[in-house]
């Protein structure tokens, strides 16, 4: 699934105001687990397993969760994740996650 931020997300505070919303700070390493609430799916605790100033890469278990600074380059910021649970309701997840977004950048 892919979610594309709202326009708010296309500044160059947007890679801070992310990584603030999912719990990284100054100190996150790759190797750390980090946790956030995703509203209408649960809260997720995920293992950082890419960081620099644009890309955020997460896993859980059964998702890989990436997270693109596309602002740098004209764009929104963008969460491309693979959901490989058995019973993820990928229209419900979509949602979520676009809501969850729009939030962070309101």
């Amino acid at each position: 699934m892919s979610v594309e931020g709202p326009e708010a997300s296309g500044t160059s505070k947007a890679p801070a105001t992310l990584r603030s919303a999912l719990g990284i700070d100054a100190t996150t390493t790759i190797g750390d687990t980090v946790t956030f609430d995703i509203p209408g799916i649960s809260p997720v605790s995920a293992v950082v397993d890419y960081l620099n100033h644009w890309f955020i890469g997460l896993h859980t278990d059964d998702a890989l969760l990436r997270f693109y600074g596309r602002n740098a380059f004209g764009g929104n910021v963008d969460a491309a994740h693979h959901l490989f649970a058995t019973d993820t309701d990928g229209k419900a997840a979509t949602a979520a996650w676009a809501a969850w977004l729009d939030s962070v950048y309101a």
